[in-house]
């Protein structure tokens, strides 16, 4: 059954290709069909105790449920943590723990899932800096997804600290789904079908087309029958809005989802998180991509988006 789905995803992609083929060319086009379909086989989880990181195994389990994938949960033991002034205690914990007591504790987290589910979890721990080794397990592993949990700093807190999902997602090359406080779940708490997904919002920079980010919101909209809402925020020339995608995805065409377009006059960052809470949406996606080190340091649209996000974002890099 499974097998015959991907058939079926490649189908549609191929069709959604050819779209892009006639209004892109074959430069952009040759560069979609590289890689056509979001083919999620297996996905890594670091976590490190806290309650965000294990509520984003519960994500990280019912993902790899409804997309039949391997998971792999990570825990990296840390060089050495030193108190930061001024951040609250729950940030400061010493989560300094001997590869043993790690493990242990992994076998813990992971236990609940691995008895009453039907998936193939596989545990590992590492010594290093967090973000580097995440990045390097990805690599390893061959990992298709990577689902993260993040505290949620704003403001200089985020500036002073950083945090280890920020650092991920400015040099990762494959989609991270980041979840940190959601007021919504998709989590349906049925083997059969894990996740529900039914309204998804795609932010779309009108002025660069992330190829990479319409794929895969596409096969998440596909392959969950869901509604996807294209949004962009425009500061001005709001009648131009999402004209040339609407000619690219050509929504009546589409039968295994919805899909809408929505503008928007406004500041992205507060657009996007204000459309999201009011539409009620249960996946935001958005594209990240590198414009300079000092942007990166500045925190671009998406990396401020994710931690007022009141559903998981699934972050694409250009």
């Amino acid at each position: 059954m499974h097998s015959a789905n991907c058939h079926l995803f490649d189908k549609m992609f191929m069709n959604f290709g050819c779209l892009i083929l006639d209004f892109y060319g074959s430069e952009l086009a040759a560069i979609y069909f590289e890689d056509n379909y979001m083919n999620i086989q297996k996905i890594l989880c670091p976590i490190d105790f806290s309650d965000f990181s294990v509520n984003a195994l519960r994500y990280a389990c019912a993902f790899a449920e409804q997309y039949r994938s391997q998971l792999m949960v990570y825990y990296c033991l840390p060089v050495a943590l030193a108190p930061v002034v001024g951040l609250s205690p729950s940030i400061n914990n010493d989560w300094q723990l001997s590869s043993a007591d790690a493990k242990e504790r992994l076998g813990e987290c992971i236990a609940p899932y691995s008895q009453h589910h039907n998936l193939e979890i596989q545990t590992r721990v590492d010594f290093g800096n967090a973000a580097a080794q995440i990045l390097e397990t990805a690599t390893e592993e061959e990992a298709d997804l990577i689902v993260m949990g993040t505290h949620g700093l704003t403001g200089y807190e985020a500036l002073l600290m950083g945090s280890t999902t920020n650092k991920v997602l400015h040099k990762v090359k494959i989609p991270v789904l980041v979840v940190c406080k959601p007021t919504r779940t998709i989590l349906s708490g049925d083997p059969d079908e894990p996740l529900l997904i039914g309204k998804i919002l795609c932010a779309v920079d009108a002025e660069h087309v992330n190829l990479q980010m319409l794929s895969r919101a596409m096969f998440m909209a596909r392959s969950n029958h869901a509604t996807i809402t294209f949004f962009t925020a425009l500061s001005s020339d709001r009648e131009r809005g999402l004209g040339d995608l609407r000619e690219l995805i050509q929504p009546d065409k589409e039968t295994s989802c919805r899909v809408e377009f929505l503008t928007s006059c406004g500041t992205p960052v507060e657009e996007i998180v204000k459309a999201a809470q009011s539409r009620e949406i249960d996946l935001l996606i958005m594209g990240h991509r590198k414009i300079s080190s000092l942007f990166d340091g500045l925190g671009s649209v998406t990396l401020r988006v994710v931690p007022q996000s009141s559903c998981p974002v699934l972050v694409v890099r250009d």
